[in-house]
């Protein structure tokens, strides 16, 4: 799916209470121009819930030096089934969109998955 086909949503409090409780996958981005640029791809139980804590906690420094409330974009879509269905569309989206804040953690996913080691890493920046 392209970015294009997602649908995009300021990240404001009035667009997150919308955000329907239930679970799936789910991803931040800054506004450059037309297409934004993905910053962190997430999954979760409750969309809503975990939308919620990017908004006010935003414990994770690299995602709070990153958003910018009411500039910042998220999108989501529900993914049925468990937690097992949510993680392998959050794994194939961070390796299609190879987002910073998610990259950060790549050595923990090698170390676990040795078959990301032959992966090469892409930037989520141009340039």
């Amino acid at each position: 799916m392209r970015l294009s086909e997602w649908t995009w949503r300021r990240l404001t409090r009035a667009s997150v209470i919308r955000v329907p409780e239930v679970g799936g996958v789910y991803m931040l981005a800054d506004p450059p121009g037309s297409r934004p640029t993905v910053f962190y791809v997430g999954k979760s139980g409750t969309l809503r819930g975990q939308l919620e804590q990017h908004l006010f906690e935003r414990a994770d420094p690299c995602i709070r030096r990153r958003t910018r409330v009411g500039t910042s974009l998220f999108c989501f879509r529900s993914v049925d089934g468990g937690e097992d269905e949510r993680l392998a569309e959050e794994t194939r989206l961070i390796a299609e969109y190879a987002p910073e804040c998610n990259l950060r953690g790549e050595t923990r996913l090698i170390e676990q998955d040795p078959t990301h080691a032959q992966e090469p890493m892409r930037s989520g920046h141009d340039g």
